[in-house]
């Protein structure tokens, strides 16, 4: 089961996410990739994001999905992400990886 965290409302001032851990159709029908290596740019106008996995025989990554949002959508997403990651870490503990 997953542990979803999804934007709900989202103004200049206020951004709203609601909590749920039920797996729908909409869901369950995605692909996952795994990710382990990042990488982010940006212009004026939109935020970048390739998401890759490293092999270390390649000695560097292969990206192969990449999503490409507003700066105001990926302020949302950043917000969302942290919210996940607190979330995570009161359910499981800290994250040994850089971990405040």
């Amino acid at each position: 089961m997953v542990n979803w965290a999804i934007l709900t409302q989202m103004s200049k001032s206020d951004i709203s996410v609601k909590e749920t851990a039920s797996e729908t159709n909409e869901t369950q029908d995605r692909e996952g990739r795994y990710a382990d290596a990042f990488r982010i740019g940006h212009s004026a106008y939109k935020f970048v994001l390739d998401f890759g996995q490293f092999f270390s025989q390649k000695g560097k990554p292969n990206f192969h999905t990449r999503i490409i949002m507003g700066p105001d959508n990926a302020k949302a997403f950043i917000a969302v992400f942290e919210q996940s990651i607190r979330e995570y870490k009161r359910k499981f503990g800290g994250i040994a990886q850089g971990d405040d």
